[in-house]
């Protein structure tokens, strides 16, 4: 669908009726908002980042711990 011109102005004409209706404190609340969706994504982010961290830590320990307590074959231990 192909938008006309006159369509387009009409479009920016509601946009720049809206936005010129809005006050300062409708503008804080919008970027209130925003800030706080944003702050959210991060730290879900970066908490799921550590979490993996933490996963890895505990995995090359796991192994290592295995590699410590391996023997040999007739009983005897590494070493």
């Amino acid at each position: 669908m192909k938008i006309t011109s006159d369509a387009a102005a009409s479009y920016g004409g509601a946009a720049v009726s809206l936005a010129a209706g809005w006050s300062l404190s409708d503008y804080a609340s919008i970027v209130g908002i925003m800030t706080a969706v944003v702050t959210c994504l991060a730290h879900l982010y970066f908490s799921w980042k550590r979490s993996r961290d933490y996963e890895r830590v505990a995995d090359a320990r796991v192994a290592e711990a295995k590699s410590h307590t391996a023997r040999e074959p007739g009983g005897a231990p590494n070493g």
